[in-house]
């Protein structure tokens, strides 16, 4: 999610360049955080000066991609990285950018219909300081670039930018990509959705609910179609800098998208992953804000996550690996499932404010059709010490006993990926 769909507004976080644990039929063990760094091993190539894998997709337990971006001086890329159920393997990819100002180029996410046939969306950053959409096609050979429509393109203004954040098939011929645009300081950021009828990706008309005015937000981080005529997609929305900045949920009846009522628990929320494993079984994850003493001196951080139940979209309880006290820090991020009563939902706690040091932990939840629960995980980036940081950006799974989660290591730190088989996650 990672450029303009890496930052996570309400945090404020950069989400791109994501021990032992229980089986889906018993119930998870208290998270300890006994797992030593990795001592510089890394299961999953790191190129560049700096990287981060954003989402992972899995055609299969021995066929799963990941991408994300990476940096090597003044100069990003895209990163791609293949699982061919031994090793992950760095594959070429086109996509280069510049990150000299605001402009970044990475992959935000990916998906795979098929083994031979995979879509990954993100920005592409220019020397001029412009983003734009950018989408590859994988057809069992190689990764291709494909055109797709910019709403940012043609303007005048450097400050222009258009991304896409997430990406969903229901079917090779119908794909949907979500993310924001906006068309220069004075313009309103807003969403935009493409859709891909197997020719070519087109824009498609979505609310706005941030509005249209100046100041207006309205951005999508997630979407995920479990039938072709039926998708959500999930994010957040403000009408200006003083308003509260509410969930966002848009759904696509077959006919055209809709705005769908949500509950936001506070002034501050946000939605940032959805996974349907069936039409009426959705979940949306993502963070909330408290703000303690009226001030955003002190600022206490929860997971948030919404479930859809064919009817309407209720809250769930869900556990806060950092605690629930004032300055506790917990965001989920995304979230993959492989059937209505198995799913998983990852992020990080601690440090979630990006605070010049503090110790950042992996966090990941499971779904057992009752509840939510905390479930060890490994913490390569340490567990102790000023600057520690693990978090899980996207979790992908192939079935109940196979699945992968990436993320980042910190700002320089490099990729992550661990890995489920049933009984316990484990580094690589």
């Amino acid at each position: 999610m990672s450029g303009g769909a890496s930052c996570l507004a309400l945090l404020g976080l950069a989400a791109g360049a994501l021990g032992a644990g229980a089986s889906a039929a018993s119930p998870a063990p208290s998270v300890a955080r006994s797992v030593a760094a990795l001592d510089g091993h890394r299961a999953v190539p790191a190129p560049g000066d700096s990287s981060s894998l954003d989402a992972v997709s899995c055609a299969a337990p021995a066929s799963c991609w990941a991408v994300g971006g990476y940096t090597r001086g003044p100069t990003d890329f895209n990163q791609v990285q293949r699982w061919n159920g031994r090793r992950w393997t760095l594959v070429p990819a086109p996509g280069r950018g510049n990150n000299e100002g605001d402009a970044g180029t990475a992959l935000n996410d990916v998906t795979c219909v098929t083994p031979a046939s995979c879509w990954a969306v993100g920005e592409l950053g220019r020397r001029d300081g412009s983003e734009h959409n950018q989408a590859l096609h994988w057809n069992g050979r190689r990764w291709s670039p494909v055109s797709v429509p910019d709403p940012s393109a043609g303007g005048t203004d450097p400050y222009a930018f258009s991304y896409l954040s997430a990406v969903s098939c229901a079917a090779p011929a119908s794909c949907w990509a979500v993310g924001s645009s906006e068309r220069g300081d004075s313009a309103p950021q807003l969403n935009q959705v493409l859709h891909w009828n197997g020719r070519r990706w087109s824009p498609v008309s979505v609310p706005q609910p941030g509005g249209r005015t100046a100041l207006g937000l309205s951005e999508l981080f997630g979407v995920s179609c479990p039938a072709p005529a039926s998708c959500w997609a999930v994010g957040s929305s403000e009408r200006g800098d003083s308003a509260p900045q509410l969930n966002q949920v848009l759904h696509w009846n077959g006919r055209r998208w809709s705005l769908v009522s949500v509950r936001t628990p506070s002034r501050f929320s946000e939605l940032i992953g959805v996974s349907c494993p069936a039409p009426r079984s959705c979940w949306a994850v993502g963070a909330y804000l408290i703000i303690g003493d009226g001030s955003f001196n002190q600022l206490t951080a929860l997971n948030l996550a919404l479930h859809w139940n064919g009817r309407r979209w209720s809250r769930v309880a869900t556990p806060d690996q950092d605690g629930t006290s004032q300055g506790s820090g917990n965001q989920l991020i995304g979230v993959g499932c492989t059937a209505p009563a198995d799913c998983w939902a990852v992020g990080s706690s601690g440090n979630v404010f990006g605070r010049v040091a503090g110790i950042e932990l992996n966090q990941a939840l499971h779904w057992n059709g009752r509840k939510w629960s905390l479930v060890a995980v490994p913490d390569p980036g340490g567990a102790t010490g000023f600057v520690a940081a693990n978090v899980l950006i996207g979790v992908g799974c192939a079935s109940a006993a196979s699945c992968w989660a990436v993320g980042n290591l910190g700002p320089n730190g490099g990729n992550e990926a661990l890995r489920w088989n049933g009984r316990r996650w484990s580094a690589g």
